[in-house]
């Protein structure tokens, strides 16, 4: 029964993994989007908005590539685990 705990975390691993990339992703298009309409608005009051959204979403991406990068950590010590 340790192999199926084993194939399990590979597994957990592995969807988390691709969350969290699946996360990243979404938020650098977001953030291409916003700098986008930033670039092509006109009224102060709509850039300041664009800077204040890109600035919020700029720190979930932090957050997200730090999740990303323990997710890859996570997935290398399953695999590890699992050929051990």
């Amino acid at each position: 029964m340790e192999i199926n705990k084993d194939v399990t975390a590979v597994e957990d691993s592995i969807k988390y993994l691709v969350n969290t990339s699946e996360s990243v992703g979404y938020m650098n298009g977001s953030i291409d989007e916003l700098l986008s309409e930033r670039a092509n608005s006109s009224n102060l009051d709509d850039i300041e908005a664009y800077n204040s959204s890109i600035e919020r979403m700029s720190l979930q991406l932090t957050t997200s590539k730090d999740n990303r990068a323990q997710a890859v950590e996570n997935v290398k010590q399953a695999f590890e685990h699992y050929y051990s």
